[in-house]
């Protein structure tokens, strides 16, 4: 009598990221209860000046990452909508605030996919 193996099946999951970055042309100032919207046409890919193209979308395990000035935003203080891919500071808090001039923005997102492997 022979032993049947069977096999194991696992997900292995891919990570593919795209990072846009903006450099303020003037300074940003965002009143209490108001927000900012940018556009993806002021976003760029890379050092060489690519303007961003496609939707600033994500997959369903993806997730989006806001840094302005190198600190990293808490995602209630901006929103992405994928319709019209527009990134929108947001300011739900008590004092107004402002974003330099020059300041050095950075949008980046991942989209995790699990696939099953079989060995």
């Amino acid at each position: 009598m022979s032993v049947k193996l069977f096999k194991l099946a696992s997900t292995a999951p891919t990570i593919s990221d795209t990072t846009y970055f903006l450099t303020l042309s003037a300074a940003v100032t965002v009143a209490v209860n108001s927000h900012y919207t940018i556009l993806r046409s002021r976003w760029f890919t890379g050092s060489g000046g690519t303007a961003a193209s496609g939707a600033l979308t994500t997959n369903a395990n993806g997730y989006y990452n806001l840094c302005i000035n190198g600190v990293l935003q808490q995602s209630a203080l901006y929103t992405i909508t994928t319709s019209t891919s527009k990134v929108v500071l947001n300011n739900t808090g008590t004092a107004t605030y402002t974003i330099p001039r020059s300041a050095p923005l950075t949008l980046s997102l991942a989209n995790i996919s699990t696939e099953v492997v079989v060995p």
